[in-house]
């Protein structure tokens, strides 16, 4: 199952880009930016959404999810001001190390 075209749309937003982060375990990280969602607040970190991080929890999911996953949901403009440095994202967010992995555009 490929996760990326499986949640292309969500709620009627649709999924501009997905980008992959390195981690120091086997835990999935990821930013997905959605063209039709809010932006936030330019100055505070995004919200982090953790799946799979309960004991017992990732052996028993019927999702397809098997790693924990950590996830940012981020909108077009927001992920214009992470790439220009006006929006953090957490420290062990590196996005010199980040890799797209999907890209509507392309």
């Amino acid at each position: 199952m490929n996760i990326v075209h499986t949640h292309q749309y969500l709620n009627g937003e649709r999924l501009e880009r997905v980008v992959l982060f390195p981690s120091d375990d086997a835990t999935i990280m990821l930013i997905e930016v959605l063209c039709g969602i809010a932006s936030g607040d330019i100055e505070e970190e995004p919200e982090v959404y953790e799946f799979g991080k309960e004991s017992g929890d990732i052996g028993n999911r019927t999702d397809g999810i098997q790693h924990p996953m950590k996830l940012i949901l981020l909108s077009t403009e927001e992920w214009d001001w992470v790439q220009h440095g006006k929006m953090p994202l957490p420290k062990e967010w590196n996005l010199r190390q980040a890799v797209e992995i999907f890209s509507a555009k392309h």
